[in-house]
C-alpha cells in the first residue's frame, strides 16, 4: 500500500449529504488543518478558509461519465473552478489558467481505505468504491504526484 503524506488527503464536501456525482459542485479541505483548495486568479493553493467560499468551489467533471453518474474509485475527473477554468497540472506547477480538458487536467481520485481494482457492480452508498460527501480522498496527476 501507498503511503500518502497528510497534506495529500482530502475531503471531499459538497452542500448535500450522499454520493458525489458527477456535476456536483464540491469543496476540498485538507484533512489534517481547517485549509481548503482554493483558486485565486490562476493560482491554485491551500488557503484557510471557513466557511468555504466561491474561490473554493469546483464542479465535478469526469473523463467518459455522464452527469448524474455517481464518482467511483479511480475515476479520471476534471475539477472546474468558479472562473470556468479547470485546475492543471504542468510537471510541478498546479494552476487554474485554461478550460483545457487534456490530460493535464485530469486526476485520478481515490478514497482512503478503498481497494484499487473494483468489480463493474452497480455501487451503493456502503461499497467501498462509492464516493460520498465527507469521505478522504487522494486527486492524482498524470505525473503520479499527489496535489
Amino acid at each position: 500500500s501507498e503511503v500518502v503524506a497528510d497534506n495529500s488527503l482530502w475531503f471531499i464536501q459538497k452542500d448535500q449529504a450522499g454520493a458525489v456525482l458527477v456535476g456536483d459542485t464540491v469543496y476540498l479541505r485538507q484533512m489534517i488543518t481547517p485549509s481548503h483548495l482554493t483558486v485565486e486568479g490562476m493560482q491554485v493553493r491551500s488557503k484557510r478558509a471557513a466557511p468555504a467560499g466561491e474561490s473554493e468551489r469546483f464542479v465535478v467533471e469526469a473523463v467518459d461519465r455522464e452527469d448524474g453518474a455517481q464518482l467511483r474509485v479511480g475515476d479520471a475527473i476534471m475539477l472546474r473552478a468558479y472562473t470556468g477554468k479547470r485546475i492543471s497540472v504542468s510537471g510541478t506547477f498546479v494552476h487554474a489558467s485554461w478550460d483545457h480538458t487534456g490530460s493535464w487536467e485530469q486526476l485520478a481520485i481515490h478514497k482512503r481505505d478503498a481497494p484499487v481494482e473494483l468489480p463493474d457492480a452497480p455501487l451503493g452508498p456502503d461499497t467501498p468504491g462509492a464516493l460520498m460527501n465527507d469521505d478522504v480522498v487522494t486527486l492524482k496527476a498524470y505525473t503520479n504526484k499527489l496535489l
